[in-house]
């Protein structure tokens, strides 16, 4: 069988995997064979082909071969190499074997065997001399296939310089090359002149060692106050106050007079007023405790008003009347004498407290929230889109449906290996399930109510 066939073959075989089956090796093996009779490629127009020779030299085509695979293989899917072992000669492996494919066709095989038969009577010298010859002829066929151009047996190539490299040397040189070589010529002895001349430093003039600028920041300040000085007897010049100006100037002169002409004891005959007594009086802590004391008698007031209108329930009114007839009226203290003869079954449970439900309510939700945490979180995934895919027999059902609107295609000659399987009917079918057998009642029981209904609307 040839490498084109097996590569047909395998490529037919990956496309029939079904979505999230493409890691799997085995495949159903009923639409395998299907795509293998509907592959417009290569295969079908190829089942006719004879793709294996028995040791019995049996030939059998690719659609024969189909329909026997059909009837042996039991199973609903097949692998790769289980189908590959049918085409081998023997049509199975013993222990240890592997498929060797031979790459040539039967037809191949036939020509081969045929120029065998024909050099079978051959002289050994002559089948020598043949052989060698046609060595001979390979390599002078080889040999004229290399394009000649080179040097040598095998067409060397001989790498040639360029042209701009084959050059004389002694041409004359160009403008701007003399110019650069003058240029560097220049500067060469320009460095030579600088590194033969002695340098001595010079000495450090006197003005260095001066503080000439702090002398300048003083000259600057005398100027400053030379400068002030005559502006203020400038303005002193040119103004001309108000009349009132001079006035109170003396006001002030006499007042400090007056002061200091003021002995010290009549400085000392000097008497501070009496702090008043609203100073002395805590009146912001008073504010407050009286704000306080309103508060806790509005405080006070609004319970017992609120007390006063608050009413039990019917059945608690009620015993609390009762309770309170019976004090007035003296009732409380007679009570009922037990006869030691008399005694009661039933003895009534005491009532148990009132459970705090708050606690009850708070610790259920610590727990619920603990309980939560334990559990991981949902993370949400993005949806995995894909291209719909109709199966084999949609397929079929669309192109039958186009077929029967606008027909384009000849009628096909339905092959042999798509004839029903000849299997065993004896064989035995598994059992149904409990949960089938049910479903199944119930649809029948569904059907059944249907119809009389239908039936009852007539």
């Amino acid at each position: 069988m040839k490498q084109e066939m097996v590569d047909a073959l395998r490529r037919v075989f990956q496309e029939s995997k079904f979505r999230k089956e493409e890691h799997l090796d085995h495949v159903e093996m009923e639409e395998f064979f299907y795509n293998i009779c509907h592959d417009s490629k290569f295969l079908e127009t190829r089942l006719e082909d004879v793709v294996r020779e028995t040791t019995d030299l049996d030939r059998e085509t690719l659609d024969g071969l189909l329909l026997r695979v059909s009837k042996e293989h039991k199973e609903v899917r097949i692998s790769w190499d289980t189908f590959m072992v049918h085409f081998t000669r023997r049509g199975k492996l013993r222990p240890g074997e592997k498929i060797v494919f031979s790459g040539f066709a039967v037809a191949d095989i036939d020509t081969a065997r045929a120029e065998t038969a024909r050099f079978e009577d051959e002289d050994p010298e002559e089948v020598k001399w043949r052989l060698q010859r046609h060595l001979k002829e390979q390599l002078v066929y080889k040999q004229n296939m290399v394009p000649k151009g080179g040097k040598g047996k095998y067409n060397i190539t001989v790498p040639e310089p360029f042209s701009m490299c084959r050059r004389s040397r002694s041409l004359k040189k160009t403008i701007r090359q003399e110019w650069l070589e003058e240029e560097a010529r220049q500067k060469k002895a320009e460095e030579d002149m600088y590194r033969a001349m002695n340098f001595k430093a010079s000495d450090i003039p006197k003005t260095t060692t001066q503080p000439l600028y702090n002398k300048i920041l003083k000259q600057e300040e005398e100027r400053r106050l030379k400068n002030k000085e005559a502006c203020l007897a400038k303005t002193k010049a040119i103004e001309k106050p108000f009349s009132f100006y001079e006035r109170d100037k003396q006001r002030e002169r006499d007042a400090v007079n007056l002061v200091n002409d003021l002995d010290e004891a009549a400085l000392a005959q000097f008497r501070a007023r009496i702090v008043p007594y609203k100073i002395l009086i805590p009146r912001y802590k008073m504010m407050v405790e009286k704000e306080e004391h309103d508060r806790e008698q509005r405080i006070r007031q609004g319970a017992e008003k609120s007390l006063h209108m608050a009413k039990l329930p019917p059945r608690m009114q009620q015993h609390e009347d009762e309770r309170r007839r019976r004090i007035e009226e003296d009732l409380e203290s007679t009570k009922r004498t037990e006869s030691p003869t008399l005694q009661f079954s039933f003895a009534p449970a005491r009532a148990r407290s009132v459970p705090n439900f708050r606690k009850l309510q708070k610790d259920f939700v610590t727990k619920m929230e603990a309980l939560k945490k334990s559990k991981a979180p949902t993370i949400p995934k993005p949806f995995n889109f894909h291209a719909p895919k109709p199966a084999a027999h949609l397929r079929e059902y669309m192109d039958q449906a186009n077929q029967d609107i606008k027909p384009t295609l000849k009628q096909k000659k339905r092959p042999l290996s798509m004839k029903p399987m000849n299997r065993d009917i004896n064989e035995e079918q598994p059992a149904t399930t409990k949960k089938h057998e049910a479903y199944v009642a119930m649809r029948r029981t569904q059907m059944e109510e249907k119809k009389l209904t239908q039936e009852n609307k007539f």
